[in-house]
């Protein structure tokens, strides 16, 4: 898989690596790490990504995007990128498997894209200290919570998302990850929605974080030590058991 990798979760739930080289966008179930670490995207229901040293592939509720943003970035060799897909689609659920199957059929066609099976414990915690940045981009509002970004930033990964989730009390843009601007989501038609999420996440990949991970690493390093710091203050179990009790059995 290479020195990173990068799986990205659209549907249901798909983890990414995108490192020295990777990023992978799936669309049903997945988690990306893309990277000399990772970044993870997902993009219908849970999305998780790792972006890193090398790689990007974003795929869409069932739609996948093989045109210019993810050639250009495939082909980028100022900022090269390398993506890795890895998930487990649920046994039943036949439309992810189907998505599952195509993304294996697309990474075919490029040296630098593969999709690694059997998506469980071992290989998230593979993905997580590899990856650079975790994509993470869940179709606003459907984020249940996205405990694999908060883990993927212990371990040094820049999370880039839609603001969703933790990540609307997570992300200080460009201090300590990076976020999708939020839009009148509600009133968004879905397939706009999509569109919109797809559009910036490609321009903040292009635009911010490639360079500032190949051009400007003192800056990187500041964001990945941000996120690490904040994220161990604000969220562990101590926490989350506190809240049950005070808010809701109490």
């Amino acid at each position: 898989v290479g020195l990173q990798s990068l799986y990205t979760n659209a549907v249901g739930s798909n983890n990414t690596a995108f490192g020295y080289s990777a990023l992978y966008s799936n669309t049903t179930n997945s988690n990306s790490a893309f990277g000399y670490k990772a970044l993870n995207a997902n993009t219908t229901g849970h999305r998780n990504a790792a972006f890193g040293n090398n790689a990007l592939t974003n795929n869409r509720s069932g739609n996948y995007n093989v045109a210019m943003g993810h050639q250009a970035l495939l082909n980028n060799t100022t900022h090269p990128v390398q993506i890795i897909w890895a998930g487990k689609p649920y046994p039943l659920d036949y439309p992810a498997i189907n998505d599952f199957n195509h993304l294996v059929h697309i990474s075919k066609s490029y040296k630098n894209v593969a999709v690694c099976i059997g998506y469980e414990l071992a290989l998230s915690k593979r993905l997580k200290q590899a990856a650079d940045v975790w994509l993470n981009n869940p179709r606003v509002p459907r984020e249940a919570s996205g405990t694999s970004g908060m883990t993927a930033a212990m371990n040094g990964a820049v999370n880039l998302s839609t603001n969703d989730g933790w990540i609307c009390e997570f992300i200080h843009n460009g201090n300590n990850g990076f976020v999708v601007p939020p839009i009148d989501y509600e009133n968004t038609h879905v397939n706009d929605q999509d569109e919109y999420d797809l559009d910036q996440l490609y321009k903040i990949l292009e635009d911010q974080i490639l360079p500032l991970y190949y051009d400007n690493k003192d800056t990187w390093r500041d964001i990945v030590k941000n996120g690490m710091n904040d994220v161990q203050v604000q969220f562990e179990s101590n926490r989350m058991a506190d809240e049950y009790y005070q808010i809701l059995y109490q």
